[in-house]
């Protein structure tokens, strides 16, 4: 039997308006150079605790978030999605919340584009800076595959808490990552981060829009 089910209310598109409204202010602020000691500070605290373990670790946790992993673990868990059989929604979702990431990522640099931090980066790095791509490809990449894992757990709060909580670790520690290195302004990685998240959060909204 057919059981009809409520539209989600448009009220749960807030967060991304919040988010909007928070990088267009962000944006502003960077386009009159207002965020140079902030970010001056983040840096040099940051950069305070540079050594070989801890390099290594940041690098392997921005190579999670390179255009060249993501072209890889993308395709993969799409396919394990049709394989298992799961609803044609979530391999479509992760399709589209990935390339309207990458498609306003590319758009955005070029809006601004802001050039990189010159301060010895400890990775190669090219384009522009602001917002980060790292940044707002792994909560929009990984922040679904997560929301997705999360939804098969429905009566276990532990294990979604788990998820929820390495998830959130594993995608700020790219961000951090990103100053770490040196290829990136903190204003770059919040920017990045608040994006990635309106994104995901209208991409979510949409799937339960149009799903029955």
């Amino acid at each position: 039997m057919y059981r009809y089910r409520r539209k989600p209310s448009f009220l749960q598109l807030l967060p991304a308006g919040v988010l909007v409204i928070f990088f267009a202010a962000l944006a502003w602020t960077v386009v009159l150079n207002k965020t140079a000691a902030f970010d001056h500070a983040v840096i040099q605290f940051v950069r305070q605790f540079t050594g070989p373990f801890l390099t290594l670790l940041m690098t392997s946790m921005t190579f999670f978030g390179n255009t060249s992993t993501l072209y890889i673990i993308v395709p993969v868990f799409i396919i394990l999605l049709i394989i298992a059989r799961r609803p044609i929604a979530e391999p479509l979702l992760l399709t589209v919340s990935t390339l309207g990431g990458w498609f306003l990522i590319e758009e955005l640099k070029i809006l601004f584009h802001r050039s990189r931090p010159n301060n010895n980066p400890l990775v190669p790095a090219s384009g522009f800076s602001f917002p980060s791509g790292h940044s707002l490809m792994s909560i929009v990449v990984y922040g679904c595959l997560a929301l997705i894992i999360y939804s098969y757990f429905r009566r276990s709060a532990s294990i979604r808490g788990l998820i929820a909580l390495v998830a959130v670790l594993f995608i700020i520690m790219i961000g951090v990552s990103r100053i770490y290195l040196g290829v990136h302004y903190p204003t770059d990685v919040l920017g990045g981060f608040a994006v990635g998240l309106a994104w995901l959060n209208v991409c979510f909204f949409f799937r339960k829009y149009f799903s029955r």
